[in-house]
């Protein structure tokens, strides 16, 4: 699994450095889907669309509310979940992606029976070459994931969300 880890360094009473402690723990899914939301955006915008479901389908899992263009009713239940957050005692995991039994082969690329009438539209928007019945990769989250641009926007929102939660925390909040 791929990601990053954020160091935070605090100085302050033990009680002080508790109570952020404590919160950046408590709202570490939220600060973990800040970071993802940039990638699913990113990944969004440089998939490859035909009718546009593929696009849309790509989420945060447990979290499609904050990608706007996912129907929640409509496409959710249709195609299914991704993977939901994991938590720990120190942190969170949030996973970016899709549930399209197509989405892998258009990931990756792959073998698979294609249609005469797949491999037209597949021509007519931009394809590529198609040989026998072997599907070219068109990679959408693995670049999303690996831009430069993007991970450092997605470490930026890391690090304003853990900042408002720790001024949060130091003003007495919950």
């Amino acid at each position: 699994m791929s990601g990053f880890t954020i160091s935070l360094v605090a100085k302050g009473d033990g009680a002080t450095l508790d109570r952020i402690y404590d919160a950046l723990v408590r709202e570490a899914e939220t600060i973990a889907c800040a970071g993802a939301l940039p990638i699913a955006n990113y990944a969004k915008i440089i998939v490859r669309k035909k009718t546009g479901t593929l696009a849309r389908s790509i989420h945060i899992g447990g979290h499609a509310d904050l990608t706007p263009d996912t129907r929640l009713n409509a496409d959710l239940f249709e195609y299914g979940e991704i993977a939901m957050p994991e938590r720990s005692a120190t942190g969170a995991a949030v996973f970016v992606g899709t549930n399209l039994n197509y989405a892998p082969i258009i990931e990756f690329g792959g073998a698979g029976r294609i249609s005469a009438a797949a491999k037209v539209a597949l021509h007519k928007y931009g394809g590529g070459q198609i040989t026998g019945n072997f599907r070219p990769a068109y990679p959408f989250l693995r670049p999303a994931f690996e831009s430069g641009a993007v991970r450092e926007e997605s470490r930026e929102a890391v690090v304003l969300s853990a900042q408002i939660i720790t001024q949060h925390a130091l003003a007495g909040g919950a």
